[in-house]
């Protein structure tokens, strides 16, 4: 039986392929066939996916792979590659995603679906996994609905997601590194669903995971080591002179002869072993809160990845990635992470959090417009 494999949410800017994968772009009557016989397939297989004012999705973003007919019935096997593939896909996404910004999205946004179909025009097929088996069910076309959830993008999100990112995380799984880095990316990924189902607390736990796999973090040894691990693998250019340190909470004093980042990973950590052994936020006074964590930690893992993907020579950090890593002690040392309700902010300056981004932009691009001054002084010998 054909089946048809799709992200219902999202749009993307032009078609991508990534060793062996391809996302084509589908605009209903109109894309990737149009006068074609598949193209009114697809057209009739999305129909049932409806955006919030039931109208069926003018837009969505099919997956093939490895040369596969789009519409052939997979094995087991590959429909588990298709969904490893879409968790990749995902964390590439969610990698560049901006914060305190209208484009938005999650991980709901980028959810990958599998329709099994007999007939294009009449039913659907739906395989319902119980922790007793699977069900299957049968259901006409006419009564069958799927309407976008309320916390995902409204009429089509266009994603960029970081390709070259997408490209190493495909290239590593011929590595010893990968299945920590692969189950770091899924708890990742299940803790940025902004569900409302979803609890915070249960985020955190979930992120926190996800950071020791990537780490590489096993033993008990190591995970009373959490800190210096992050601290180590983070390895900014520059760090924040414990001089300019904010001032804790009260009740409160920061790590001694450890840099702010190690500071963090350590709260972190406490803050997880509070919630998972339900203790709660408050058994001690916390440098960050539950909610500044996760932001935090929305921002820090997927450049965390890159870290370990630079240092097994499968990615090369970009001039933005050394702006993000150098940035984060500077976002920790806020503060507060959040605008204050109602509080109004320079429309060229935006809130602390672009604004931090912003000015070590600003710092990186002044270094090197001075070290090119430098090297053309060097090279005319001009006395400076």
């Amino acid at each position: 039986m054909p089946r048809l494999a799709f992200f219902p949410w999202i749009e993307i800017e032009c078609d991508i392929d990534a060793q062996g994968y391809s996302l084509r772009r589908f605009v209903r009557e109109k894309l990737p066939w149009p006068d074609d016989d598949r193209q009114a397939t697809i057209d009739a297989v999305l129909s049932p996916y409806r955006d919030l004012r039931d109208k069926p999705i003018r837009t969505a973003v099919i997956l093939e792979a490895h040369g596969r007919e789009l519409t052939e019935r997979p094995s087991d096997e590959d429909r588990a590659d298709l969904f490893l593939f879409a968790e990749l896909f995902a964390f590439a996404a969610l990698a560049v995603r901006d914060y305190f910004d209208y484009d938005y999205y999650n991980r709901d946004d980028l959810r990958l679906v599998i329709q099994e179909f007999e007939d294009p025009r009449g039913g659907v097929f739906l395989e319902i996994r119980r922790r007793d088996g699977v069900q299957w069910s049968s259901v006409s076309r006419d009564s069958y609905r799927v309407q976008a959830p309320a916390h995902v993008c409204q009429g089509g999100k266009q994603i960029k997601p970081d390709c070259a990112l997408l490209e190493a995380l495909l290239r590593s799984r011929s590595r010893d590194e990968w299945l920590g880095l692969y189950r770091g990316i899924v708890l990742f990924n299940q803790a940025n669903t902004d569900a409302p189902d979803m609890s915070m607390d249960t985020e955190l736990v979930l992120t926190y995971a996800a950071m020791e796999q990537i780490l590489g973090i096993s033993s008990r040894a190591d995970r009373k080591q959490f800190h210096v691990k992050f601290a180590e693998a983070w390895h900014p250019s520059r760090e924040v002179p414990r001089s300019e340190w904010r001032a804790p909470p009260t009740g409160r004093t920061w790590m001694k002869e450890r840099p702010l980042r190690a500071c963090w990973a350590d709260d972190l950590k406490a803050c997880r072993g509070n919630l998972a052994h339900g203790m709660g936020e408050n058994a001690r006074p916390a440098l960050w809160t539950v909610r500044q964590h996760l932001l935090l930690t929305a921002f820090t893992v997927p450049r965390l990845v890159k870290r370990v993907l630079s240092r097994m020579d499968l990615y090369q950090l970009t001039d933005d990635d050394e702006r993000d890593i150098n940035a984060l002690e500077l976002l920790l040392n806020l503060p507060d992470l959040f605008p204050k309700e109602h509080e109004e902010s320079d429309p060229g300056e935006g809130n602390p959090w672009q604004r931090v981004l912003r000015r070590e932009k600003d710092r990186q691009l002044y270094q090197l417009i001075e070290r090119h001054l430098d090297r053309h002084h060097q090279v005319n010998g001009i006395d400076t």
